[in-house]
């Protein structure tokens, strides 16, 4: 990837319209029900909304619950910076995740480039064990997710993880953050993880 590519599709903030919230794609994730996509897809685009109307087209994120019933009506919701979301600052996000008995969490959340799940995102999904679905809603209308499998091991996930920051040396730009990220990525379905 050329710096030129880099810089001017990757790391541009991109304001919300209207067409980009209704272009959400309806995504079937691997092992939910059509009622918990369906709600999935609602809470995409209520946080394209809510990201456009209440805090400039920055980050913002939802924390939902999976259940018997679908998924649960109480919610997550934290709003960020441009560059950040810090989802735990939300006492029921929190609170969602600590308290789950199982892997049964879902956090979406919006970036307002067009990247995918960041080096960040991933770290912070490998460590908690309740979290089985980490997707990012671009300010484009497109979603990236990953999925913790049965057979997902924490172990080898964060073996890799730190293996392919050992390997950038620290990484300390945006630019090698990206491409590390994209590296996981590619690999993750050896450590039990679903990308798309």
């Amino acid at each position: 990837m050329s710096d030129s590519l880099f810089s001017k599709t990757r790391n541009k903030k991109i304001a919300i319209t209207d067409i980009a919230i209704k272009k959400i794609p309806y995504i079937e994730y691997k092992g939910l029900t059509e009622l918990q996509n369906k709600a999935l897809y609602d809470y995409a685009r209520q946080l394209l909304v809510v990201s456009k109307e209440s805090n400039n087209s920055n980050e913002v994120s939802i924390t939902v619950e999976l259940n018997d019933k679908g998924i649960s009506d109480k919610y997550g919701l934290c709003l960020g910076s441009e560059h950040m979301v810090d989802i735990l600052s939300d006492p029921r996000s929190y609170h969602i995740i600590h308290s789950c008995s199982s892997c049964a969490v879902v956090i979406l959340h919006n970036h307002p480039s067009t990247q995918t799940l960041s080096l960040w995102d991933i770290s912070f999904f490998i460590k908690y064990a309740t979290i089985k679905i980490m997707a990012v809603v671009t300010n484009q209308g497109n979603i990236h997710y990953i999925m913790k499998k049965e057979n997902y091991s924490f172990d080898s996930a964060k073996q890799l993880l730190l293996d392919i920051i050992n390997e950038e040396s620290g990484i300390d730009d945006k630019r090698q953050s990206y491409i590390a990220s994209l590296r996981f990525l590619s690999l993750c379905s050896e450590v039990g993880l679903y990308y798309h």
